[in-house]
């Protein structure tokens, strides 16, 4: 259970990737709201956002090189990759939800 006075904010399952037309539109095209699916994570120095998100585990940059390798990838295998993709960096079981709801 989170801290009352721990700062949170909902992420991307799949990254907007904003000010990159060609990342952005990858989901759009496929027919994926990137803002249906977000989790909740806590913020700070110690967090699991900063050490495997955003900081060592390069969230972003693992779906630039998935998208490249993966064009002309279907909804369903995009969504497994996203299962993965949170298996792998400890965000099984995080409640998916839409973007601040």
């Amino acid at each position: 259970m989170l801290n009352q006075a721990t700062k949170v904010a909902d992420h991307h399952i799949f990254p907007k990737f904003r000010g990159n037309d060609k990342y952005a539109k990858f989901f759009k095209e496929k027919g994926i709201n990137v803002d249906d699916f977000t989790v909740t994570l806590a913020h700070g120095k110690d967090s699991h956002h900063l050490k495997f998100i955003h900081g060592q585990g390069k969230w972003n940059e693992t779906w630039k090189a998935w998208i490249d390798a993966n064009p002309n990838a279907t909804a369903k295998e995009i969504f497994q990759q996203a299962g993965k993709m949170m298996d792998e960096y400890g965000l099984s079981g995080i409640r998916i939800h839409p973007y601040k709801k």
